[in-house]
């Protein structure tokens, strides 16, 4: 899950990106832990749309409103907590 993540993120092609998106992220993505691992790694590039959560996750506006859409309330959960002060 971490490389198909990371893919999601970065991926330039509506096709691709909706497909994993409405497959894969909407219905499978369920670990907090994966997604704050991502969230710290190199996938997401210091700008100033980016907000850096309490783990040192960093996400922008339509990253976060993206994964709010899976389906795991468990993701929503750490959403909401590690980046509280975007609220």
């Amino acid at each position: 899950m971490p490389h198909i993540l990371h893919h999601f993120i970065a991926c330039t092609w509506g096709g691709c990106f909706n497909a994993l998106y409405l497959n894969v992220i909407v219905p499978h993505l369920d670990s907090a832990d994966v997604v704050d691992y991502v969230l710290r790694s190199s996938a997401i590039h210091p700008a100033t749309n980016v907000v850096t959560g309490k783990t040192g996750a960093r996400i922008y506006a339509e990253l976060r409103c993206r994964l709010n859409g899976a389906q795991s309330a468990k993701i929503r959960q750490y959403l909401s907590e590690n980046f509280k002060a975007t609220e």
